[in-house]
């Protein structure tokens, strides 16, 4: 009898299973279609930027972002690693950029070598040329524009809250493709 029941439960498992998955779709193709715009983000970048620290600081670094695509091109793994000139590491994230069929939109989850993590809106402005990620919270905008052209990378980012009469600029990065 328990022979029986366990059949029973594997079966109606794989049925939801196969029901559940036919359901879903297939949304390759307009994954796909859509992270083309990104292509040229792909490969090995390096070059220098700074970062405005709380105290108002200008901190420079050496960064290295390693941009590869993954599972079939429907994500883009973001690897960025920045190191001050005594060879200290002063920034170290990762990301993965996709494009959700279901919201036609693109998402950004980054994640910072201290846990902190952040889920952004991805834009792109103009195919492979210029994109934009926001992370809005608390009041507060935090936005970064990124502008590819001949093989070089410009980044910067600005932060703004209500109140403010214009965005304040706390980053840039300027890189190259290796």
């Amino acid at each position: 009898m328990k022979k029986n029941h366990i059949v029973i439960i594997a079966i109606t498992f794989l049925l939801c299973f196969s029901s559940a998955s036919a359901q879903r779709g297939d949304y390759s193709a307009e994954v796909k279609d859509a992270m083309s715009k990104l292509s040229v983000l792909n490969g090995k970048w390096e070059g220098s930027g700074w970062m405005m620290s709380p105290k108002r600081e200008k901190n420079n670094s050496n960064v290295k972002e390693t941009l590869t695509w993954k599972l079939d091109n429907t994500v883009l793994l973001i690897e960025g690693i920045g190191k001050d000139d005594s060879g200290k590491v002063v920034h170290n994230a990762m990301a993965t950029v996709f494009y959700d069929a279901k919201e036609k939109q693109y998402r950004m989850i980054s994640h910072l070598s201290d846990g902190m993590w952040t889920d952004a809106t991805f834009e792109v402005i103009e195919d492979n040329k210029k994109f934009k990620w926001t992370i809005d919270t608390r009041g507060a905008s935090i936005v970064y524009t990124i502008n590819i052209e001949d093989g070089k990378w410009f980044e910067e980012g600005s932060y703004s809250r209500a109140g403010m009469e214009e965005p304040m600029k706390f980053f840039e990065m300027n890189l190259q493709k290796k």
